[in-house]
């Protein structure tokens, strides 16, 4: 009984349109949200490799003078 029901709703073009902008609305918030994680992964990726050599830079640079590793930054911990 529904399936005869939903066969007659297909044949009608306002629901075969609706159903293809929705399919295709679909697509691009699902494309839109896929660019957006790319690029915030890889901005997160950039800043955390730039934090890290400036570390590793201010690491050799204290431990070539002879002195101690340099303190972390405020709120960070370092772990041996």
């Amino acid at each position: 009984m529904f399936f005869s029901r939903s066969d007659g709703l297909l044949r009608l073009s306002a629901v075969r349109q609706s159903l293809l902008l929705l399919g295709l609305f679909m697509a691009i918030s699902l494309a839109a949200w896929g660019g957006t994680y790319l690029l915030i992964q890889r901005e997160m990726l950039r800043t955390v490799d730039a934090r890290l050599e400036a570390r590793m830079v201010a690491a050799i640079t204290s431990l070539q003078a002879g002195q101690g590793l340099p303190a972390p930054p405020t709120g960070e911990q370092a772990m041996l």
